[in-house]
């Protein structure tokens, strides 16, 4: 069972050159490159982490032997159950996985009012980002080696999120995790459209009837929450950092994750524009 604090992330021990107070986070002219490779690997793969991708990778195994072998004649043989048993394990535990993210996600970033400040908002972690690091180390070799998956952009895509989780989790920070005031918004409140684009893809792959209003709601999430609301508070993540990064506070990573943030939310605008298209096709 996953287990975590919702306010605040359990961190790794942290060596004693670090700064642990807002005092030293201001006062101290911190080497970016101090870094060992073990205590790198030891803020990313934290226990939260772990425990995350061996449940995935449990389960993928799991369920891929139930539909391999056509759930143990639950399932009609030589089906695209059978066939097609990675993908749908796959999609199985992404299913349950974003619902999660979604809930936490909305009620952590509509109830969190106790951050006035930028700095307050930038020098904090959240569980978030180590449930991603795991969600990721699972999600990355396992699209990676299912056909039906493969789909390259995506994959950057998920490279590029474990890359910001792991620098969220102090990477280049000397382990103060940063950023984590926004990351119930953008690992967890913005996954409110791939639920039912999760059901849809299975659907379509297992060549079954899909709701007429499953499409159009999917749409609506998506435009809602990733083409209007996620580039507002992209502005609001950009903002802090400028002001943070004014007091020369760990440049490096904020730096990173301010082009990470722009990144993502030019790609968020243009799967916009291609959720528009679709629409326009459905109903012309």
């Amino acid at each position: 069972m996953l287990s975590c604090n919702s306010s605040v992330r359990s961190a790794p021990v942290r060596p004693s050159y670090l700064p642990t107070t807002p005092c030293q986070l201001k006062t101290a002219k911190l080497d970016d490159d101090s870094l060992s490779l073990i205590d790198s690997l030891s803020i990313v793969f934290t226990p939260l982490s772990i425990e995350v991708a061996k449940a995935c990778f449990l389960s993928q195994c799991l369920l891929y032997l139930f539909f391999r072998n056509s759930g143990f004649r639950l399932l009609p043989k030589d089906s695209t159950w059978s066939r097609m048993p990675s993908y749908t394990a796959h999609q199985v535990i992404v299913f349950p996985l974003m619902v999660y993210l979604v809930w936490q996600g909305i009620v952590e970033w509509s109830s969190d009012g106790n951050s006035t400040t930028s700095q307050d908002r930038v020098l904090r972690g959240s569980y978030f980002s180590d449930i991603v690091v795991g969600i990721m180390l699972w999600d990355i070799p396992t699209t990676a080696f299912t056909p039906q998956l493969r789909n390259w952009p995506i994959m950057i895509h998920h490279v590029a999120m474990l890359v910001t989780a792991a620098l969220s989790l102090g990477v280049c920070s000397h382990g103060t995790p940063v950023l984590g005031y926004y990351a119930p918004f953008f690992f967890g409140a913005t996954e409110l459209s791939t639920p039912p684009l999760v059901v849809m893809d299975v659907l379509k792959c297992h060549e079954l009837p899909s709701p007429d209003w499953l499409g159009p709601l999917f749409a609506f999430l998506f435009l809602t929450t990733r083409a209007f609301y996620f580039p507002y508070v992209a502005g609001n993540v950009l903002f802090d950092i400028r002001n943070v990064t004014s007091k020369s506070i760990y440049p490096k990573a904020l730096y990173s994750l301010a082009f990470l943030n722009m990144l993502f939310t030019i790609l968020q605008l243009y799967w916009g524009i291609l959720v528009v298209q679709g629409l326009i096709e459905a109903f012309s």
